[in-house]
């Protein structure tokens, strides 16, 4: 801020008429420090028949200086402060100021003032600076009025008072100081200090513009653009901005470029905007980084280039430009210029968010919905959805609408949820009208409307969202709310699989091969026979997807027949199955899934048939090997139903994910067009685990491992007596005593032992003991590859089930007493275990060091199984205790002697 003079009052001090300027030359050479600072300001401004010479000039203000005159030492200081003549000196500056303002001169008392405020030639220092200005203003000096009052209006030395500030900006005002004029009007805009009035901060910012206060005329050229205090007037805010501009408004500068960016007030000039934003941007300010940004970003003006995006959205992020903070959240959340990088992405949304962004916080909620660059958090991604919906950002109105339909963070609604839908639809959101399209299309919260559903399909599609597109497609192919028309179809999947969809390769393989006749619509009230038919064309040549065990109906034999209902409660009429995919174990372990023309049998492993219509099905989702090759997976199906219900096959199979995906989007529109919805009854209950996805993971994978090992080690297990040697049983321990730890519950050697043995027996059944038999150390019958990793995966999964279910109460027991349940339910022949053992031991004369350890193994084994029985306060335990510790002791004097 460089130092004031007010020339003109100097110019009435020395301007005498009656003193010929000769005599004032006689004066200032024979040393006279007045007349030397006279022909210094004639000098400065050309006058009094003297030519303009700033260098003459800055002598004769040095010669007085020099000599101790107060007028002459704040006119030099002024010289070196802006550097006129001289080259820029803040510190010189500040010695001259400090010479004069000591002298009591009221100018540069104000100067000196604005070298602490600014730190110029001296430390900054605020509260110095607002002694020197008070000073000033006793003698009631505009400048130092003004700046008195940007102290107080910015807390800069004194406490921050927007009523004092008032007093002293309408103070300076009335002394027509331009700068008052601009910051009382904006105290009267904001309502700082003063009661809010825009007419009267338009007035002013008209005042201090006539002065040619550049800031007031850019203000000016805001109230015009936005139509605050004034109706709004695109032209005579470009004519206020452009005045600013010309003065070097860098603030106008970027305002005139937006007007040419968008076409305000100005015919559309690109080009030129693009040259105002690079020259605000260049001198730091930020909306015009975020703005020169943009046009690269979006290549408006310029070539596209992500990579100059990203450096100026970077540059008025940092500065805490909301817009930018989003859009360069974005460059991360995508890798446009930039690797991708979730967390970085939600670093900068987190940002734009907190100042109100709306689609910041649409996008933070979506990284928190999905787990995106940060931990699944349901509650977070609602609170900022919530936030960014109500600011009308389609993104968030649209996962918000999720939100409501799933009860993800919120209880479930679909009434909300379909509002939430229809808004960002109606905002031109391509996922919402698709969604909606969806809703309509099933029936799903809505009332069935092919008619709407087609509408919202197409308002989709039309903006290119490949998803909508298929669909189209699909509504043409089976000609629901539209006329039939398959070359429509084609040209809407192809459309589709352009823009990147892998399912409409599927539809367009299926239109290639698919007879038009069997599809008309009298063939949806055709009878079973006949709609088998269609299907069975629907799904011709198809089986080049089917890997492995997925078979279509066409080549089930009788006796895949009889097997498919043998292992499923529920009787099922084969002659409605297209394909299936069954696992069977040991001629009694049942595991697998049956497509019936009506719905899907359900079985999870040991656990009895569910059934669900396909228009139950929400979406499914695949959780693939990770050796998986492009569209082959070797994979387990979880499905999503509507009512909320997650089931998984834990078993894995082969196929080819988008072949099952598209079937059952036929299957789904033939459960609503044929209307064979009826009928249908849940025959059992399945595993709905109620895990979180972190446990999910870890259960998977510990229980893969842990089947893999069991299955890996072949036949023949180690049958040595006495020591615990028996092949599979570490595997066992280990993956029980790992289960445990996912649900915090610490369990032992023995409880895992117990838990096998109890677990075992109840999901294979007393028929086939004699294999539980194979995994207790010293028994060590041999059981086939395939059973032992069949029944491994089995167990663990039961064992899943049976922590998941324990109460917060039943759990804090486990960590206490131990497996209570498990060993309350052990079998005979784990006692009999124990005590085969103890005898070993009683008829050998002597013990070797591998016999003592063993010994030890088989005492503590004892004494985890009374600590348990005991617990578990049963009387029927009683005499068994006895017995049993009466056992032990005698393994005890055993170990002693």
């Amino acid at each position: 801020m460089n130092g004031s003079e007010n020339v003109s009052t100097a110019q009435q001090q020395f301007n005498n008429p009656d003193i010929p300027i000769s005599e004032w030359f006689q004066r200032a050479e024979a040393g006279d420090p007045e007349a030397q600072c006279h022909l210094g300001i004639c000098y400065y401004n050309g006058e009094n028949g003297i030519e303009k010479d700033l260098e003459k000039a800055v002598r004769w203000f040095d010669c007085a200086a020099r000599k101790g005159y107060a007028e002459a030492q704040n006119r030099l200081g002024v010289r070196y402060d802006r550097g006129e003549w001289v080259d820029e000196n803040p510190a010189a500056a500040f010695k001259w100021f400090s010479a004069a303002a000591a002298q009591g001169h009221v100018k540069a008392m104000c100067n000196l003032g604005r070298c602490y405020l600014n730190g110029r030639g001296v430390n900054e220092d605020e509260k110095q600076a607002v002694i020197w200005f008070q000073k000033a203003v006793q003698e009631g000096y505009a400048d130092a009025q003004y700046l008195l009052g940007v102290c107080y209006y910015n807390g800069f030395g004194v406490e921050q008072n927007y009523r004092h500030a008032v007093d002293l900006f309408s103070k300076a005002a009335q002394q027509n100081h331009a700068g008052a004029q601009y910051l009382l009007g904006v105290c009267y805009l904001l309502g700082n200090g003063v009661k809010e009035d825009k007419l009267q901060a338009i007035a002013l910012f008209q005042q201090s513009s006539a002065q040619g206060n550049d800031d007031a005329q850019n203000s000016l050229g805001n109230c015009y653009y936005e139509g605050i205090g004034v109706e709004q007037n695109y032209k005579l805010a470009v004519n206020w901005f452009q005045k600013a501009a010309e003065q070097g408004n860098i603030d106008a500068q970027c305002s005139l470029g937006e007007c040419y960016y968008y076409g305000n007030g100005v015919v559309e000039d690109e080009p030129k905007a693009i040259a105002l934003f690079q020259m605000a941007a260049e001198q730091g300010n930020a909306g015009a980084q975020y703005f020169l940004g943009e046009c690269y970003y979006y290549g408006r003006g310029t070539v596209e280039d992500n990579g100059q995006a990203i450096a100026w959205f970077r540059k008025a992020a940092e500065q805490g430009h909301a817009d930018a903070q989003c859009l360069l959240g974005e460059c991360y959340y995508y890798g446009y210029g930039v690797a991708v990088d979730k967390a970085q992405a939600v670093t900068w949304f987190q940002k734009g968010a907190e100042q109100g962004n709306a689609h910041a916080q649409g996008f933070l909620g979506n990284c928190y919905l999905y787990g995106c660059g940060a931990e699944v958090d349901d509650a977070q991604a609602v609170n900022w959805l919530q936030k960014g919906a109500e600011q009308e950002d389609p993104l968030a109105q649209f996962n918000l609408a999720i939100c409501y339909k799933n009860g993800y963070g919120v209880e479930k609604n679909p009434e909300i949820s379909i509002k939430w839908f229809q808004r960002a639809a109606e905002q031109e959101f391509a996922p919402a009208q698709c969604q909606l399209g969806k809703l309509y299309y099933f029936g799903d919260i809505v009332p069935k409307d092919d008619i709407l559903a087609f509408g919202w399909f197409s308002k989709s599609a039309e903006q290119e969202n490949s998803v909508a597109q298929c669909w189209v497609g699909k509504c043409y192919y089976f000609g629901n709310g539209v006329s039939q028309d398959w070359a429509e179809a084609r040209r809407w999947f192809e459309k589709s699989k352009q823009n990147g969809n892998e399912n409409a390769e599927w539809w367009l393989n299926l239109l290639a091969t698919s007879n038009q006749s069997l599809l008309c619509k009298p063939a949806h009230a055709c009878k079973l026979s006949d709609k088998l038919t269609i299907f069975a064309h629907l799904l011709e040549n198809q089986d080049r997807l089917a890997i492995y065990n997925l078979v279509y109906y066409q080549s089930i034999t009788d006796k895949k027949r009889i097997k498919i209902v043998k292992n499923f409660d529920e009787r099922i009429n084969t002659e409605e199955v297209f394909c299936f995919m069954d696992t069977t174990l040991m001629g009694s372990l049942k595991n697998g899934i049956v497509f019936s023309l009506h719905g899907v049998y359900f079985r999870e492993m040991m656990e009895k048939a569910i059934y669900f219509n396909y228009a139950d099905i929400d979406f499914i989702q695949v959780i693939a090997d990770k050796k998986s090759k492009e569209d082959q997976f070797k994979a387990r199906i979880k499905f999503f139903l509507t009512d909320g219900k997650v089931l998984q096959l834990s078993d894995t199979t082969c196929f080819r994910k988008n072949a099952l995906a598209n079937i059952i989007d036929c299957l789904q529109c033939a459960d609503k067009t044929w209307n064979s919805t009826g009928g249908h009854r849940n025959s059992g209950t399945v595993f709905e685990s109620g895990l979180t996805e972190e446990q999910q993971k870890s259960c998977n994978a510990i229980i893969h491992g842990a089947s893999v090992a069991a299955g890996g080690i072949g036949t023949g297990f180690a049958q040595l007596p006495v020591i615990d040697t028996a092949v599979i049983t570490p595997i066992q321990i280990a993956m029980i005593t790992s289960l445990g730890a996912v649900f915090g519950i610490r369990v032992t050697e023995g409880m895992a032992k117990g838990i096998i043995t109890s677990l075992g027996a109840a999901v294979v059944g007393r028929g086939v003991s004699q294999v539980l038999l194979g995994w207790i150390p010293g028994l060590g019958n041999a059981i086939n590859t395939a059973t032992a990793a069949g029944i491994t995966e089995a167990i663990g999964w039961a064992a899943v089930k049976h922590f998941c279910a324990l109460e917060a109460d039943t759990r804090a027991k486990y960590r206490v007493v131990g497996m209570q349940a498990g060993y309350e339910a052990a079998s005979d022949e784990y006692e009999a275990k124990l005590r085969n053992q103890a005898e070993i031991f009683k008829n050998q004369t002597t013990l070797a060091q591998k016999d003592i350890d063993g010994l030890k193994n088989l005492i503590r084994e004892y004494e985890e199984y009374i600590t348990a029985l005991t617990a578990a306060n049963n009387t029927e335990n009683v005499a068994k205790v006895q017995q049993l510790q009466a056992d032990c002791n005698e393994l005890k004097k055993l170990g002693v002697s």
